[in-house]
């Protein structure tokens, strides 16, 4: 069983991710949607926490997406593809803005990286809330 922290982190650093780790914690986040405009902004934060059980083998993922506006946001098209099974939710959002945009799809770094784990022994476990 090898530690899967080290391939998530190369992955996550491949797509942008802003990554942290400090002994059996690793934090990444990444900005997925940003409109500003004259009379305000709207940015959505999509953030991950994985932390390691090593002598359970468990890897225990939460995964959030904050959205966070100032002002009177810009006006925005936004088209949402929301999947729910039990406590597992995958969303895909595109934003389009005349000051921006961008795309959130919340649930595909669990799904990889929860392949992953079961792939190299480990028993993936997910969590809801901060």
């Amino acid at each position: 069983m090898t530690d899967p922290i080290p391939c998530l982190i190369e992955r996550l650093e491949a797509d942008g991710w802003r990554v942290q780790r400090q002994d059996n914690l690793l934090t990444a986040e990444k900005c997925v949607i940003a409109a500003k405009w004259l009379l305000g902004s709207r940015r959505v934060e999509h953030r991950l926490r994985v932390r390691t059980d090593t002598p359970a083998g468990v890897v225990r993922f939460q995964e959030t997406a904050k959205e966070t506006t100032v002002g009177i946001p810009p006006p925005t098209l936004s088209i949402t593809k929301t999947r729910q099974r039990g406590l597992t939710v995958t969303e895909e959002r595109s934003d389009r803005s005349l000051g921006g945009g961008g795309h959130l799809h919340f649930g595909e770094m669990r799904d990889w990286f929860s392949n992953e784990c079961v792939r190299q022994g480990w028993k993936f476990e997910t969590s809801i809330g901060p």
